[in-house]
């Protein structure tokens, strides 16, 4: 073979190769966990936070939280619902704590709507400025809240703030910037109150997990509780707002 030719043949291989190597399938991407939040659509100084090392921590040691109470769940009991009742399955609820009550202590704010709420059925909802799946739901139980608080339904979100930063100002501020405009706003101030909340889920300042959700029958009485943003696989939409979370509810307002 003559040296040209061989060049060529070579040149040819060369660039077959290179040509596999850079038109070949790309990898699939790992897909993403159903737990992530849209930082996007959070305000300013809650993104804000997710820069500072500290806040990491904190986010870090609240999914060692959930995990640790995830394993919890499994040795806990169903919650027992009224017959005909049955929330969807990607939501497990679990009967709350033999301690859980309705909650007594004197909170700030809107809370005549709490007193208001315990004649019906109440989705309450605890949750702090520092978690991003509390602040992303909010709009969700303000939009629930008005469908259902003339059926029977109220949905509440009890500002409890571990870290002591949260305060009545701030909150509103935060509502204002997620666009929620009549959703009670309330909130635990004091120590008493905010270790009294958390005793009503079933948690302690050492051991809990946001958001924390109590479904209370009527009379006040709780009836099931869970932890963290409720996540539909495979859908894009709110998983508050899903055809089975709302036909769940519309049993629950069929109940009298």
């Amino acid at each position: 073979m003559k040296p040209i030719t061989i060049a060529i043949s070579l040149l040819l291989a060369v660039l077959g190769f290179a040509a596999g190597w850079f038109l070949k399938p790309a990898p699939k991407p790992e897909p993403l966990s159903p737990t992530l939040v849209d930082l996007a659509a959070l305000p300013d100084e809650l993104r804000e936070k997710y820069r500072d090392p500290k806040h990491l921590e904190l986010v870090a040691k609240q999914d060692e939280m959930m995990k640790a109470f995830a394993a919890e769940k499994a040795t806990l009991e169903p919650a027992v619902w009224p017959q005909s009742i049955t929330p969807p399955d990607y939501v497990s609820f679990y009967k709350p704590a033999e301690t859980s009550r309705w909650p007594t202590a004197k909170l700030t704010g809107d809370s005549d709507a709490l007193a208001a709420a315990k004649s019906g059925w109440t989705v309450m909802s605890l949750w702090a400025s520092w978690c991003a799946p509390c602040i992303e739901e909010l709009p969700d139980f303000e939009t629930l809240n008005k469908r259902y608080v003339g059926k029977g339904i109220t949905f509440l979100a009890v500002n409890v703030d571990t870290q002591n930063k949260d305060t009545l100002e701030s909150a509103r501020a935060i509502y204002a910037k997620r666009g929620v405009k009549e959703l009670p706003l309330i909130l635990a101030e004091s120590e008493a109150e905010k270790v009294s909340m958390l005793h009503v889920f079933g948690m302690s300042k050492e051991k809990f997990a946001y958001p924390a959700i109590m479904v209370f029958g009527p009379d006040g009485n709780p009836v099931g509780r869970t932890e963290g943003l409720p996540v539909k696989l495979g859908s894009t939409e709110s998983a508050w707002k899903s055809p089975e979370m709302i036909a769940f509810f519309d049993s629950l307002a069929a109940q009298k």
